[in-house]
């Protein structure tokens, strides 16, 4: 198992054998920023008898820094191995799927590219828009503006640079609610939102209850604001355009 783990981690799993660690104590040391290569240097109580032993010095500091006696979750590093390998793999489905989709779309003559979208998101006022209007009353038909209406919520507004990460991954996956929400049957729409929950939550390490509020929040918004829209979205970019952020979103006409 140590062999097949990143590197970061297998120290870990190293130091907990060999230290005779508990889950949660390897937890609380991860969380000090302790190096698992180094703990050697505070367990030499045999030469040091003023020194606590190795889990009671990292449980003491831990309550020292912390202002508590334990992590209020303890994940193992093994399960910390499954979720990483996990969202790996959900990513790697995800990128398969949209690389399907559009193949399939373009092989399709009644097929319409009718969107490449692109939206500026800018700390300050938009040109030619009155800085007193909500952004959402700017008249669009573009699936990158549709799509960053229905996330809004969900990310710091304006967004800064340095958030980068926070808004392209909310936004692909905001892609992914938006593409289960297309289905007009009720019952696929459930279980296919039911079956989005279960990828987040496992992609991300969330808790389920987590998962199933965003994807929730998300199909809602949606279906408020846009029940008619039909497009699928095949992909989703958020890059830099020196201090602003620049989305693209493509998508293609799917009848349901």
């Amino acid at each position: 198992m140590t062999k097949k783990l990143a590197p970061n981690l297998a120290d870990w799993i190293t130091a907990r054998r060999r230290y005779r660690l508990s889950h949660a104590q390897v937890q609380m040391a991860r969380e000090l920023g302790l190096n698992p290569r180094k703990l050697g240097g505070l367990a030499n109580h045999d030469q040091e008898p003023w020194k606590a032993p190795l889990p009671q010095f990292i449980e003491r500091l831990y309550e020292k820094r912390f202002a508590r006696t334990a992590p209020e979750i303890v994940t193992s590093i093994e399960e910390r191995a499954r979720a990483q390998e996990a969202k790996r793999a959900a990513k790697k489905a995800a990128k398969a799927r949209r690389r399907e989709t559009l193949a399939e779309a373009e092989a399709r003559a009644d097929v319409d590219l009718v969107d490449s979208g692109r939206e500026m998101l800018v700390a300050g006022p938009v040109p030619g828009v009155p800085h007193h209007l909500p952004r959402s009353t700017v008249p669009t038909h573009r699936v990158s503006d549709a799509l960053l209406e229905v996330v809004k919520p969900l990310i710091p507004w304006p967004p800064a640079p340095s958030e980068l990460k926070l808004v392209r991954a909310t936004l692909e996956l905001g892609a992914m609610v938006w593409n289960a929400t297309l289905t007009s049957r009720l019952e696929d729409r459930r279980t296919a939102l039911d079956a989005l929950v279960d990828t987040i939550a496992t992609a991300l390490g969330e808790p389920p209850a987590s998962a199933h509020d965003f994807v929730q929040q998300i199909a809602a918004r949606k279906l408020d604001l846009y029940p008619t829209d039909l497009r699928f979205v095949v992909g989703v970019e958020v890059v830099l355009d020196r201090d602003r952020m620049v989305v693209n979103a493509v998508s293609v006409h799917r009848p349901v």
